[in-house]
């Protein structure tokens, strides 16, 4: 049992150990790890840290008492008091100087306690022991095994003799079999990897490169597409996009701005679909709708005419329609019409004269003709002047009109089938077969691809309406617009994004005590020059000095330095020790007056 001294095997996880035996002075005690002279530094009087070396698992530390036997502490003169910490020193110098003469008897030999003429190693090894020369040295380990070896090699060796031939044998028989074996598995190595790997094919393939049903992962490359395909046990499957594939994806992107724009108008856009037809017509004839949106105000007339219960433009039409048009044939003759019109009176008065009556009479069936139609003559006279306005606003015919022109003149091209309204020039009132197309299609369904997964997994594809799939979540791709600035500050630190993820629990850890975070950040401070607005307690660190100072509610005043730990004890203008003071066999000078109610001075020895 040791009684100075201490020995641990360390576990590499700390630096420090208990000092469990009393002594004297700190300086008595000393450290060794795995037998060399250990650094160490003095947590209490009841444990150190060892500084150097660094304590490694499974390291030997040994801790233990040498007080001084050169030097006695205390010295007796005569005439001097006696005290008894003079004595209890003097007795615990020479008692820790017999404990340690028996911890370093117990480490040595000893004679067998059974009365043996012999030593007793008591369980430990004897080391450092040299090779014996006579018969009754002693022998080390080293010189034991080598006589071993010696013996079991002379034997082996016979053994080795008597067995060389039949080895040979065999060994050569060994590496012909180990040889055709070598062949098989390299054939048959090739051929598995040659079923899973098929290499360049043009196109798809339905059996494998030995004419077998084709296996599940399955890859070759297809030099038509230029892509790796996968075959998914059922079909083959692409690995990446086609170039035309990847081009496509591009253009998506580059347009993203125009497809969140459409988006933002759903609504209109699948209205313009579901009359395509006519956005096409409006499209081609665009000129012509053009112009009539400049002479809108005639068309809301002639709107208001054909809603009429008797609309005079309807009758017109449906005169213009007949195989014999009264209204053309008026048109014709529109200046005799006109004189008879201005001469009217005239004209009764000829039915006075009979020669002309008889006249009249020759052409009747020309009278028969008017009388027939007297009730359309009648109306046709009532409307004179719309007759006559709709003759010159609205005509049919194969070639454009080029006389009368006035804006809002309808024309329809015979030539064309096709309404045309006047501006400036002749245009068409719809669009066009090509714009009535180009309309259908910003109103149809728009067929696309997508495959997300890893480039692993099998092909999935579908279709389905895109602006429709944008529109349903716009209010997701709006939010994503407006902080837009945002995302992109995300993407540029990505990296720091990732390593606050990574940290995550660090980063809560912080967010859960951040009112004690703020506090520290408000009560310490590193800087050249004091904080302004300190409160009692704030530290700072004066970067200039090095000092680390604490605010006592009317100015800094220093605490530490960076090695020294108090700067000066003149900082504290009433110092109290919480214990004895122990000097360490230093002087106290430059002393002023000591006074107190209770002074007690200890001489110790007086020489």
């Amino acid at each position: 049992m040791a009684r100075a001294k201490d020995v641990y095997t360390a576990d590499g996880s700390t630096q420090s150990f208990a000092v469990t035996f009393p002594f004297i002075s700190r300086s008595h005690v000393t450290t060794t790890v795995n037998g060399a002279s250990a650094t160490f530094t003095w947590v209490n009087d009841g444990q150190i840290t060892v500084t150097s070396p660094t304590v490694a698992n499974t390291d030997k530390v040994i801790i233990q008492r040498a007080s001084s036997d050169t030097v006695r502490l205390v010295d007796y003169v005569d005439g001097s008091n006696l005290t008894e910490s003079d004595l209890d020193l003097d007795s615990k110098q020479a008692f820790y100087m017999s404990q340690e003469a028996l911890d370093e008897r117990d480490n040595h030999l000893a004679m067998d306690t059974t009365g043996a003429d012999s030593w007793d190693a008591q369980s430990k090894k004897i080391t450092d022991l040299t090779t014996p020369t006579a018969a009754s040295d002693a022998s080390n380990k080293s010189y034991v095994d080598a006589q071993i070896d010696t013996s079991t090699t002379n034997a082996d060796n016979a053994a080795t003799s008597a067995t060389s031939s039949a080895t040979s044998a065999t060994a050569a028989a060994t590496s012909a079999t180990n040889a055709s074996t070598s062949e098989t598995n390299a054939a048959t190595s090739y051929d598995n990897f040659d079923d899973r790997y098929l290499g360049q094919k043009s196109a798809d393939v339905s059996v494998d490169n030995d004419g077998n049903s084709l296996l599940t992962g399955a890859l070759y490359f297809n030099t038509s597409n230029n892509v790796m395909m996968v075959y998914s046990g059922s079909a083959w499957q692409r690995t990446t996009p086609t170039s035309g594939d990847q081009t496509n994806i591009n253009s998506t992107v580059t347009n993203a701005t125009n497809i969140n724009t459409v988006a933002g108008a759903i609504a209109n856009v699948n209205l313009t679909g579901g009359s395509i037809t006519n956005v096409n017509t409006v499209g081609t004839n665009i000129a012509s709708v053009n112009t009539c949106a400049g002479d809108i105000q005639d068309i809301i007339d002639t709107a208001a005419d054909l809603n009429e219960a008797v609309s005079e433009i309807e009758t017109v039409a449906n005169d213009l329609n007949e195989a014999t048009s009264e209204i053309d044939t008026v048109a014709t003759n529109i200046d005799n019409v006109n004189t008879v019109g201005n001469n009217i009176t005239n004209v009764n008065s000829v039915g006075g004269i009979s020669a002309n009556v008889t006249t009249v009479a020759g052409i009747s069936s020309n009278v028969t003709t008017c009388a027939t139609n007297n009730a359309n003559i009648t109306t046709t006279a009532t409307n004179i002047t719309g007759v006559n306005s709709f003759a010159e606003r609205y005509r049919v015919s194969g070639t454009a009109p080029s006389s009368s022109l006035d804006q809002g003149d309808l024309w329809f091209d015979t030539a064309n089938n096709e309404l045309k309204s006047y501006g400036t020039s002749w245009q068409a009132t719809s669009p066009s077969a090509a714009d009535q197309a180009n309309i259908n299609i910003v109103g149809g369904e728009l067929v696309y691809e997508e495959d997300l997964g890893l480039i692993t997994a099998a092909l999935t594809s579908t279709s389905g309406n895109n602006i429709s799939d944008v529109a349903d979540d716009i209010a997701n791709v709006n939010t994503v617009a407006g902080a837009i600035a945002n995302v992109n500050t995300t993407a540029t630190n990505i990296a720091n994004v990732n390593l606050t993820g990574g940290s995550i629990s660090n980063v809560n850890t912080v967010g859960g005590s951040i009112a004690d975070v703020n506090r520290y950040a408000n009560e310490y401070t590193i800087a050249s020059s004091a904080p302004g607005s300190p409160s009692e307690g704030d530290l700072w660190y004066d970067e200039t000095n090095n000092v680390l100072k604490v605010h006592n509610g009317s100015s800094f005043v220093a605490v530490t330095s960076a090695t020294a730990g108090i700067t000066d004890v003149v900082d504290d203008a009433t110092p109290q020790l919480g214990g004895a003071l122990d000097c360490q066999n230093n002087n106290i000078s430059n002393t002023g007056t000591v006074d107190g109610a209770n002074l007690q001075i200890d001489f110790g020895s007086i020489a």
